[in-house]
């Protein structure tokens, strides 16, 4: 459970980071 919970959070921070790459001004 706790796995699929920090491969959720860690999907999150990817979608999250990419999207701060490529809209700095966001």
């Amino acid at each position: 459970m706790k796995k699929s919970f920090d491969y959720a959070k860690y999907a999150v921070d990817e979608i999250i980071g990419y999207g701060f790459k490529n809209n700095p001004g966001l």
